[in-house]
């Protein structure tokens, strides 16, 4: 192998790793939401959002947002309207992550679910199922922060809410 030809090679290496962080740091936000909305870690959840970042949610067959929430304040608003261990526990749980980034932005589509103890001593169940479609956007300190969430719940049991 030439110069030439070892140059490009470790450009494309570069490349893949930049790729390959990118991703990971990533799934280290997405999975951060989840943990901090659940165990109620209120400025590590608004530090997942962009400044400006936004919430909404539209259940399936719906027209319009439910619910929508945008920028510090009111993604705070959320978050404290929310429920949080130990008073309800329950787990967010992301499923099956498909990351395209572009730059300094990315577009995920995942799947989630919910889990919550039933009320009844039942046991666990899946109390709620979705998508999310996000946009995340790489900060000026590096870290890929959520931009836009669209919350599409596609199935629910209004008890366990």
């Amino acid at each position: 192998m030439n110069a030439s030809e070892m140059a490009d090679k470790i450009r494309e290496l570069s490349a893949i790793v930049t790729l390959m962080k990118a991703e990971r740091d990533i799934l280290a936000t997405m999975y951060s939401y989840g943990h901090h909305l659940d165990y109620g870690g209120e400025e590590e959840f608004l530090d997942c959002f962009t400044p400006t970042g936004c919430w909404w949610s539209q259940p399936r067959g719906m027209q319009e947002p439910r619910a929508r929430w945008q920028d510090r304040e009111g993604l705070r608003a959320f978050f404290r309207q929310h429920t949080h261990a130990p008073v309800k526990y329950h787990k967010h749980l992301l499923i099956e992550p498909r990351i395209l980034v572009d730059g300094d932005e990315a577009n995920v589509a995942s799947y989630w679910a919910r889990l919550d103890g039933a009320d009844d001593d039942g046991g666990p169940m899946v109390s709620s199922f979705g998508r999310y479609d996000d946009v995340l956007r790489r900060c000026p300190d590096g870290k890929w922060r959520i931009h836009d969430r669209h919350v599409e719940a596609e199935h629910w049991v209004t008890t366990a809410v």
